[in-house]
């Protein structure tokens, strides 16, 4: 195993359409190169600013290892401010698909069990009228009543225009954002900050203490949100912490021309539907850096790519879900291929089955949206009239559009999903100690406040 960074690809034995027959080399950061018979592109997506200036330079993305490590430094050197001194401060999330939703549920969880959650405010940011826009109603709920009992801002039908240094302010970022006509009614927490009719949502509530959050606070600042219009609707709101999870693009994008393959306006590589890529016999492609053609299967020369069903460009192919477990379903078909391509044998065309889909709403907590069909209404009346109604309350279980598996079950069943993915048993041994000494040490934390508390009131 070689650990290091791709910058680029040179396929061998090119073809006059620009495709490639054979092998070729992959060039690493630093100048080696790696020569290969067959190559597997896996790169995965990157934080994409979508074009809003100082992004880049102000916001922490969270994509990598890296990047969770920058938010654990900087939110840890919020928390010690706040609680040496009490200063007040702000985290704006930018962004309210899974990764956005589950980032602002452990970050407010984790301010409440330190005592910050008066002190250190936590907003959720989105242009859309809701959060999980196309997400099941089950999961979608279940994330909106996680965030309302940790006093989390979901401010939406709200888009960012630029991050820029703050003015006249110790804070981190000064907020300035624009408020968007909704489209559709909006389903955020109850009390949190929703636009009201024409698409004003205030952004400058009094926050616990009387500090209005709008207020400069001092923190360990990054820059300044303005707004994506003028004029009415229009909010500056000083933060210390913005994490971007609004948008992301494949990896390879920035790197395109390096990477001599097929790629499409969104930077994905175009892959047929047994992820070979386009015009390159030994080359596929996987997870959130391809788009496959599902209606097109090249042929063993894998020559020029004349797919009817693009040829009056109504189709660019599919983008599935950017999911751990359509990266998982495509490695199984792509290493099947890779060994069919060598033996002469036929390839398989990718074909998903969604299993459902998880999300995590903190340590103990998550949502699970089971891959069942809807039930029907008269049904889902008749279990909640009867004495099972209140049993699957209790549990975790509920019914709407579908089955949703929420709370400590639906955390439980998360974690199994996972562990039964581990490749070896080794592995899955290790990541269920670690898992029980997490679980020991936070039970260990709460007797102990709990002794505190006794000893206090004695």
């Amino acid at each position: 195993m070689i650990q290091a960074k791709a910058v680029g690809a040179l396929p061998e034995l090119s073809l006059k359409d620009g495709g490639s027959s054979g092998g070729g080399k992959v060039m690493l950061e630093g100048g080696t190169e790696i020569e290969y018979d067959y190559l597997v592109v896996a790169l995965g997506a990157q934080s994409d600013a979508r074009g809003v200036p100082g992004v880049a330079e102000r916001a922490l993305p969270f994509n990598t290892l890296e990047d969770a490590l920058q938010v654990q430094s900087a939110l840890a050197s919020i928390e010690e401010r706040a609680s040496a001194d009490g200063t007040p401060a702000n985290v704006m999330i930018v962004g309210a698909g899974y990764a956005g939703v589950e980032l602002c549920a452990v970050i407010a969880e984790r301010l409440r069990g330190k005592g910050l959650a008066g002190t250190v405010r936590v907003s959720l940011v989105t242009p859309g009228q809701s959060i999980m826009e196309g997400s099941p109603a089950g999961q979608k709920q279940a994330a909106l009543d996680v965030l309302t009992g940790l006093s989390v801002d979901v401010v939406t039908g709200t888009r960012v225009k630029s991050l820029e240094a703050p003015h006249g302010s110790t804070a981190l970022a000064t907020a300035a954002l624009a408020n968007l006509e909704p489209t559709a009614p909006s389903h955020a927490a109850p009390d949190s900050h929703t636009p009201a009719a024409g698409g004003h949502a205030d952004l400058s509530p009094e926050a616990p203490g009387g500090v209005s959050f709008a207020e400069a606070v001092e923190g360990l600042a990054a820059g300044s949100l303005h707004s994506s219009a003028a004029g009415a609707g229009a909010r500056q709101v000083d933060v210390d912490l913005v994490l971007w999870t609004a948008g992301s693009s494949p990896a390879i994008k920035a790197a395109r021309k390096n990477f001599p393959f097929p790629i499409n306006a969104r930077g994905s590589v175009q892959t047929d539907a047994t992820l070979r890529v386009l015009s390159h016999g030994r080359v596929f492609a996987l997870g959130d850096v391809c788009v496959a053609d599902q209606g097109y299967v090249q042929d063993a020369a894998a020559s020029a790519y004349t797919s009817p069903a693009a040829a009056d460009g109504t189709s660019q192919g599919t983008s599935f879900p950017a999911t751990a477990q359509v990266a998982f379903q495509q490695a199984d078909y792509v290493a099947w291929n890779v060994w069919a391509s060598m033996m002469g044998r036929p390839l398989l065309p990718f074909r998903y089955q969604h299993l459902g889909s998880m999300m995590s709403l903190g340590q103990f907590n998550a949502a699970v949206a089971l891959p069942l069909p809807p039930l029907p209404e008269q049904l889902q009346a008749s279990v909640a009239a009867s004495p099972l109604g209140p049993l699957l309350n209790t549990l975790g279980v509920k019914i709407t559009d579908g089955v949703t598996l929420e709370g400590p079950l639906g955390a439980a069943l998360r974690r199994a999903a996972y562990l039964y993915r581990q490749p070896t048993n080794e592995q899955r041994i290790n990541v269920a100690a670690e898992w029980f000494a997490q679980a020991t040490n936070i039970a260990a934390g709460a007797m102990a406040a709990v002794s505190a508390a006794s000893s206090k009131s004695k």
